[in-house]
């Protein structure tokens, strides 16, 4: 059986890795929410809130777990809306240093600071006309939700050094893997910008619950593998199809991805369980599973008490679900912090902590 093209996988970037997207002269969705994300009645209640918010004006809050998708249902917004022929930008604010978040942001002005030899637009002036989609906005400093407040209530941007503002035209979506309601109780994230962005919210279905999606997904992804590494492995073995139905997929889409390119890399013609699991390889554990929590190094004793046992439990059993992220993210350091839901330098410092450099 021949393979269909390829379908372009929207969602998919290296971590940290955000480009602008060219402006397209026409206004059709280049794919439809089916193609790319399944055909589960999940998908359909999706497909229905992007078809309702998208011809608005509205501000998109996208939440879910990572690798469900919230860059490529911020692309759909875009894609069906008004701004369709002008840019689509994203970019992910985990990635960003402290120090560069607001020049990046908002921008400029030669001479601003040692080394600002000539103007630099920022992300809300290259998206002009079109969509900005902020990924994973959690992790903006307190200093730094304050100014996206400020630009979007007065609708213009100072970018550094300079003495004049900059009109925007922007429609704003934002993503987070955590729930910024909560972000919001615990003083990490503004109530005012909250509420400023919170005009309409799309909650994304993590992988295991939408298994009626995982086949179809497999098999998108063994065809766009075949056409990448020119080879005609032909489908997925009965024993292959249910091990994929039986996972809980804790990294989602991107983690079933990754795990069909891996497959189609080691077959030769059909799919077979082993390999989508490597001989030696351990057995994937169960839905909600973590690794097992080390012992404690010995009973209580002079000098040991329960809470040095405590501690050194948790530090070991940290120790060993950082070793795991780091195992299923091939070493991804980005990636296993989202796996970890913790911020890129909560996990570089608890890898110093734990002398895991």
């Amino acid at each position: 059986m021949r393979d269909a093209s390829p379908a372009a996988v929207i969602g998919c970037r290296p971590s940290g890795e955000r480009q602008q997207i060219p402006a397209r002269s026409d206004r059709a969705p280049r794919h439809s929410i089916y193609e790319l994300m399944g055909p589960s009645a999940a998908i359909e209640h999706l497909h229905r809130q992007i078809q309702r918010v998208a011809r608005t004006t509205f501000t998109v809050i996208v939440e879910g777990e990572t690798g469900t998708g919230k860059e490529l249902v911020a692309r759909l917004v875009h894609e069906h809306s008004a701004r369709a022929a002008q840019p689509f930008v994203a970019i992910d604010c985990g990635a960003l240093p402290d120090s560069l978040v607001e020049s990046e942001l908002f921008g400029y002005v030669k001479g601003a600071f040692t080394g600002a030899e000539g103007r630099k637009v920022g992300y809300f002036e290259l998206a002009k006309g079109g969509t900005l989609f902020l990924d994973e906005i959690a992790n903006l400093a307190p200093a730094i939700q304050m100014k996206v407040l400020r630009s979007l209530q007065e609708r213009c941007i100072w970018p550094l050094g300079s003495a004049h503002s900059v009109p925007i035209d922007v429609r704003l979506v934002v993503a987070s893997n955590a729930v910024l309601e909560a972000e919001v109780c615990a003083g990490r994230f503004r109530a005012d910008l909250f509420h400023r962005l919170n005009e309409f919210k799309i909650g994304l279905v993590p992988l295991r619950e939408r298994r009626a999606d995982i086949l179809m997904l497999a098999e998108r992804f063994r065809r766009e593998t075949n056409a990448e590494l020119a080879k005609q492995v032909r489908g997925f073995g009965a024993d292959a199809q249910a091990y994929l139905l039986a996972q809980a997929w804790p990294g989602n889409v991107r983690e079933l991805r990754n795990t069909v390119r891996r497959a189609v890399l080691l077959s030769q013609d059909v799919i077979e369980l082993q390999h989508l699991r490597p001989q030696g390889a351990p057995a994937a554990a169960p839905p909600g599973a973590v690794p097992a929590l080390p012992g404690p190094g010995g009973p209580p004793g002079p000098g040991r008490g329960l809470h040095a046992i405590i501690h050194d439990a948790v530090a070991e059993l940290e120790k060993a679900l950082i070793h795991h992220a780091l195992a299923e993210a091939q070493n991804n350091k980005m990636q296993a912090a989202k796996l970890l839901h913790i911020g890129y330098k909560t996990l570089y410092r608890k890898l110093k902590e734990h002398s895991m450099l």
